[in-house]
């Protein structure tokens, strides 16, 4: 078992306050069981990702027991990539505790941001590589930092902590806290990760608050704002779905509200004839005038805005009806985008109907 001693802690960083949906089913065992105890769970799959000595196994462990959740662990199982496919095709597992292999993480982490969240866990370099056991080094050292063995007093500037920043979701970092405060931040950080369909798709993308922002800093249509939040959250949710990297979907709500904030402030659209603003190609000099000069970033928002063009007409498409699987994509979001929020909008009694064909 790791040890956790007065030196290490933990500090939360990344968790939604939100309660996750789930049921008691007892703790898994080996990882050749999960195939028979597969019932179905409105929470995701949480994967602990993280370096030897950070916890994975021991507070995963721990804390799946005190949940009432299956924890598989890859690390000390010996398992291969089959089984990682097998824990996801089956729901094998609640909580799953991965292996440190950065070379491989691409692929993995791709399966797990899939099929669930992915949870970082970090300690100081050096607790971790004295809870590890290991004698070859695991971290790197920044030739600058002259405490701590090059790493300073936090430790979050090597090389592996980026890799992790920029693989994972959610990061919970362990500074000078005992083992059982320890257990007790990931168990929170588990209770608090929402459930696939808990709120609205802005809510869960964490996007409503741009509603607010270009009404009050362009006095922008209500509609026109709800419409569009809606939307690009409903895209990233579909990025998500198909494996995106933490880090990609940085840029992407980066370009998102760029392309909001000129899309206001240079059309002023009422209601759903916001979404036409799309039709179009960027701004270039608008781009450039109000947000950044950039080539390297104008191509990148290109990208993004084009992107999110093409997922509004693959949305629209008549043959795509709502709810349906057939003929898309695994992991999109089915229907039309606009008739969702249509929908939606209707039940909460906020808006009236319209759809992408309809006038004004």
């Amino acid at each position: 078992m790791d040890d956790f001693d007065s030196d290490s802690g933990w500090a939360r960083k990344g968790a939604t306050a939100m309660t996750a949906t789930r049921k008691p089913t007892g703790v898994a065992g080996p990882a050749g069981e999960f195939a028979q105890r597969s019932p179905p769970h409105e929470a995701p799959i949480v994967f602990l990702v993280g370096p030897p000595g950070s916890g994975k196994s021991t507070l995963g462990r721990r804390v799946s027991a005190e949940l009432g959740l299956r924890f598989v662990d890859l690390v000390h199982d010996g398992s291969t990539d089959a089984a990682l496919h097998e824990i996801v095709r089956a729901r094998g597992a609640d909580v799953v505790a991965l292996p440190w292999a950065p070379e491989r993480d691409a692929g993995w982490l791709e399966i797990c941001r899939r099929s669930g969240k992915t949870l970082g866990l970090w300690a100081h370099p050096l607790d971790m590589q004295a809870r590890s056991g290991r004698t070859e080094p695991l971290f790197t050292p920044v030739p600058r930092l002259k405490i701590r063995g090059g790493f300073g007093h936090r430790g979050t500037s090597c090389t592996e902590h980026r890799h992790l920043r920029r693989a994972c979701e959610y990061v919970l970092y362990l500074f000078r806290l005992s083992e059982d405060d320890a257990a007790q931040e990931l168990k929170a950080s588990i209770e608090d990760l929402p459930s696939p369909e808990e709120g609205s798709p802005a809510e869960r993308e964490g996007l409503h608050g741009w509603v607010d922002d270009w009404r009050h800093d362009f006095r922008a249509d209500t509609w026109a704002c709800q419409i569009l939040v809606d939307a690009m959250a409903r895209f990233t949710l579909h990025l998500r779905a198909q494996g995106t990297s933490p880090r990609a979907m940085s840029a992407v709500f980066n370009d998102l509200n760029a392309a909001g904030f000129l899309v206001m402030c240079r059309d002023a659209p009422k209601g759903k004839a916001v979404l036409r603003s799309f039709d179009s190609e960027p701004s270039e000099y608008e781009y450039g005038r109000w947000i950044s000069e950039s080539p390297r970033t104008m191509a990148r928002f290109r990208s993004t805005w084009e992107a999110f063009r093409a997922f509004l007409l693959e949305s629209s498409r008549p043959a795509v009806v709502q709810g349906a699987s057939s003929g898309e994509v695994p992991g999109a979001l089915p229907g039309r985008v606009v008739g969702r929020i249509e929908h939606e909008f209707r039940a909460r009694g906020a808006l009236p109907g319209y759809s992408f064909d309809e006038d004004d």
